[in-house]
């Protein structure tokens, strides 16, 4: 989970991966090696779940401004966070890593990505100086995030009671009114459905809610996993457990179940419902996926910005200026004692 060292045959220096080839490039004397595509497979979530491959030639490093950990061949002696740009990450161990499954490789480039929130950033008028100052293309790492992709047959049942609102007139007079009841009724039922490609991001730096801003990807296309994808890039270590990311996807999943068994039926309000799913027959790929950051840390809080490195969707927060929203704030307040002073002097009311 790591770059690859890949030596040009021409000049001997370090190849890397472009992604407006989908090949190797060289830096120095441009010369290009193509990747040969391999299939990637689904494991079985009961049978095969310790079926891995070790990659032992890599060295996780630790930033202590944010507490990002990631993945560099040991190789690497000096380099930056991905997740918050400071340069004084210290090198932990040299670790042993699970190999993925499967690669979705970056087809944009860190310049594409720069593009992408170009516009964006010149909009955020609000936004630190040094955070707009720093948004520059250098600037940008290109990250792979571990996920596993869970496909599973489910087959669920179900019971619930519903309940349909009715409105009826009670009392005389001044007290009489419309009073809202409801009429409850049971059903039951079953779902079967199948759940296809289940994306659950395993790692807590960048958090589900900040991914799924710029999903989806195209896990359709995705390759088995090579080494030679990941050089000149980074990954992120994976820290969650499989259990706990099939705990995830299992919540989603039965969310999607529970809104289609009641999408059979016509009601207002729900009282109970309860319903038991059985997953026979569950597969997942342990992948990564691509995104570009640009990240800083502003008053002990980190700011990112994030781009899809399949699509160039992206999403973003940034550090607000106090000296620009103080003189907004101070405009806005001096623009409106302006119109007081002229609605009080035309009506007289002044001096």
């Amino acid at each position: 989970m790591s770059p690859s060292v890949i030596k040009c045959e021409n000049c001997g220096a370090d190849m890397l991966f472009n992604p407006l080839t989908g090949g190797l490039s060289c830096p120095y004397c441009d010369s290009k090696k193509d990747i040969a595509v391999i299939g990637t497979r689904k494991r079985n979530f009961y049978t095969e779940r310790d079926d891995s491959i070790v990659d032992d030639s890599t060295s996780t490093y630790k930033c202590p401004n944010c507490g990002g950990e990631v993945v560099f061949d040991s190789f690497v002696t000096a380099t930056k966070c991905p997740f918050c740009s400071a340069t004084n990450i210290v090198k932990l161990k040299d670790v042993g890593g699970l190999k993925p499954d499967g690669i979705l490789p970056f087809l944009y480039t860190k310049e594409m990505a720069y593009e992408a929130g170009k516009n964006w950033i010149k909009k955020k008028f609000f936004a630190l100086s040094s955070f707009k100052k720093n948004f520059k293309p250098d600037n940008f790492n290109g990250v792979y995030v571990p996920s596993y992709l869970f496909t599973s047959d489910t087959h669920t049942t179900y019971k619930a009671r519903l309940g349909k609102y009715y409105y009826v007139t009670v009392g005389s007079g001044k007290n009489r009114r419309t009073v809202r009841k409801t009429r409850w009724f049971s059903v039951s039922g079953e779902v079967v459905k199948v759940f296809k490609d289940v994306m659950i991001e395993a790692t807590r730096h960048l958090s589900q809610e900040e991914l799924h801003k710029i999903t989806p990807y195209d896990v359709g296309s995705l390759e088995g996993y090579q080494r030679d994808y990941v050089a000149g890039f980074s990954a992120e270590k994976c820290d969650a457990t499989l259990d706990s990311c099939f705990d995830t996807a299992r919540v989603m999943m039965e969310n999607d179940i529970r809104r289609e068994a009641l999408s059979r039926y016509t009601y207002d309000v729900v009282g109970d419902y309860n319903a038991y799913t059985n997953y026979p027959l569950v597969a997942f790929n342990y992948a990564l996926v691509p995104v570009w950051i640009f990240g800083c840390k502003h008053k002990e809080k980190i700011y990112r910005y994030i781009v899809n490195g399949r699509t160039g969707k992206s999403y973003g927060k940034y550090p607000l200026s106090p000296a620009r929203v103080s003189l907004t704030v101070f405009g806005a307040l001096a623009m409106i004692a302006g119109i007081v002073l002229i609605l009080l002097a035309s009506n007289g009311l002044l001096g």
